[in-house]
């Protein structure tokens, strides 16, 4: 396991999922989000400049890549030897987005950029309800182009756990 991609519904857990196996790995870790929500850089305009920064970030030869980005996915699966899908129930997706408003709210995550503070959105909370019906089929089929990889899909939290307690 030296290039692992954590792929998931936003609340699914990925962040965390992701700094838990870098700890346990000592595998460097790139979080999407943070590259992404940098004002600066504008990815939300520029799509081309944004895949061209994910590959530059996957030049080394050892990473754990966070983050959905379904753009990006067949070239981040493509190059991964581990491609981990926490594959949660909506519901619990749903809550921990809610939870995390709630408790975050205006405040900045230490996984995000200086510039950036969580606010709520309707919209971002419906693509959270919707992920499993819109976005789960593509991650799924690049999985099914992926089957020489190590494949790693958790249907629960407990699951999750259980597995980075093994290494």
């Amino acid at each position: 396991m030296k290039r692992v991609v954590v792929v998931g519904s936003p609340g699914a857990g990925k962040t965390t999922f992701a700094q838990k196996l870098a700890k346990k790995t000592r595998l460097p870790l790139i979080h999407l989000d943070y590259h992404y929500h940098q004002k600066q850089n504008n990815y939300y305009h520029d799509k081309e400049a944004w895949v061209e920064h994910i590959l530059k970030l996957m030049i080394p030869d050892k990473w754990i890549i966070d983050g959905n980005y379904g753009r990006t996915i067949p070239q981040r699966f493509k190059q991964a030897d581990t491609i981990i899908f926490l594959d949660y129930p909506t519901f619990l997706c749903a809550y921990r987005v809610l939870r995390r408003w709630f408790l975050h709210k205006d405040q900045r995550r230490k996984d995000m950029p200086k510039d950036w503070n969580e606010e709520f959105s309707i919209k971002f909370l419906k693509y959270v309800l919707r992920f499993k019906r819109n976005k789960r089929p593509s991650i799924v089929n690049e999985i099914q182009n992926n089957q020489n990889k190590k494949v790693i899909i958790f249907k629960t939290s407990r699951a999750a756990n259980k597995f980075l307690q093994t290494l």
